[in-house]
């Protein structure tokens, strides 16, 4: 096991073999090894959270004066605020698979402009309008474009 954060805080919370014995004295050694095998299968995954820790996606949060804005590969969420004006927004290249969610938090009236690549797709359309207060949700497919 890695000595990452999670897992180090993981060790922090699991008894050992005597410790558990003492505690409880009618737990049968299966038991008490069941319970050893279950903590190592996680802090193998908490291992692997740890080493991915750095492709996790967080949450854009994109204004008006950073239009025309282009939506990056690593993140999925992105908050849109077109309270002073529209945001255009390009997509790279879709790949099979990639989705992201888009919100708009502005209440002027105004939209994000959102526009893919060469000659993607977006729902049938060269374009597609996020107006206030919606969200759009999407996902791209080699087959059918974005949808």
């Amino acid at each position: 096991m890695g000595s990452s954060t999670t897992v180090s805080l993981l060790r922090g919370l699991v008894f050992s073999a005597p410790e558990l014995r003492v505690m409880h004295p009618e737990w049968p050694g299966v038991m008490i090894e069941d319970y050893l095998a279950l903590y190592d299968n996680l802090a193998v995954i908490a291992d692997v959270v740890d080493q991915k820790e750095d492709r996790l996606k967080s949450v854009i949060n994109v204004s008006t004066t950073d239009s025309p804005f282009t939506v990056n590969d690593i993140d999925q969420e992105y908050v849109f605020d077109t309270t002073v004006g529209d945001i255009i927004a390009s997509l790279n290249a879709g790949v099979d698979g990639r989705r992201y969610r888009m919100t708009n938090v502005g209440a002027a009236g105004n939209k994000v402009i959102i526009t893919p690549d060469g000659a993607e797709q977006l729902f049938g359309s060269a374009t597609e309008n996020i107006y206030d207060a919606e969200t759009l949700d999407m996902t791209f497919e080699t087959l059918k474009g974005w949808w």
